[in-house]
């Protein structure tokens, strides 16, 4: 195991991969665990490598045996990180929370790395109370499923075409807000959804392509097409 700089969150097992142009897919550790289990499956299915972890000091440590193989050699940390080349992606299987004073700082490590590594864009998984969701999710014939893009448009528009819907949470969807402070409501009040709001923040500012996806009411995440 190599840390990739003195300076970086992400430790290496063998050669530094290069995940220029990649999609980073990570989970929040928020409520119902739902965004973890879907990244179970993403590992489950796709079979990618893995290729390192995230070390820093807001991660709580967690250390076990091969969490996908009983006969593996791999062992299990706080933040894997797997790659898969067939689909141009990198996915973190984050299992242990960050710790609460330390959200800002993780999030600032984690996109220091994600602008070294040239990643290409970034998926959010997360998931909320459904007492944030506004009127118009609760009485939804279709899953509980919405999204939250940041300024780079070309990134929500590819989950537009699913005919997913973006996140109003209650507060935002009053008709007497105006933009900005609807916009505002739209990445903060997503309850229960761990570092999702700092690392939203985090991706804004250094200009990174993000998208979140938020899951509330037991909603299934379904990434045909994207994938």
């Amino acid at each position: 195991m190599q840390q990739q700089s003195c300076n970086s969150i992400f430790v290496h097992c063998d050669d530094v991969p290069d995940f220029s142009g990649y999609t980073l897919v990570l989970p929040a550790v928020s409520i119902g665990n739902v965004p973890q289990l879907t990244v179970d499956l993403l590992i489950s299915t796709l079979a990618p490598k893995r290729v390192g972890f995230l070390h820093d000091r807001a991660l709580l440590p967690v250390f076990g045996c091969d969490a996908y193989s009983e006969s593996g050699h791999n062992s299990t940390t706080s933040a894997d990180v797997y790659m898969c080349e067939e689909k141009q992606l990198a996915i973190i299987q984050q299992r242990s929370p960050a710790i609460k004073s330390q959200r800002r700082h993780l999030a600032d490590r984690m996109t220091e790395w994600i602008t070294a590594a040239n990643f290409g864009s970034v998926v959010l998984l997360t998931s909320s109370d459904a007492n944030n969701s506004g009127d118009n999710t609760m009485l939804a014939n279709s899953a509980s499923l919405r999204y939250v893009g940041n300024q780079h448009q070309d990134i929500t528009n590819n989950f537009a075409q699913f005919g997913w819907q973006p996140w109003a949470p209650v507060s935002s969807s009053a008709p007497y807000l105006m933009a900005e402070e609807r916009a505002r409501l739209e990445k903060q009040r997503v309850t229960g959804g761990g570092l999702t709001r700092s690392l939203y923040d985090a991706c804004e500012e250094k200009t990174i392509p993000l998208v979140t996806l938020v899951s509330g009411r037991g909603a299934q995440w379904d990434f045909k097409g994207f994938v």
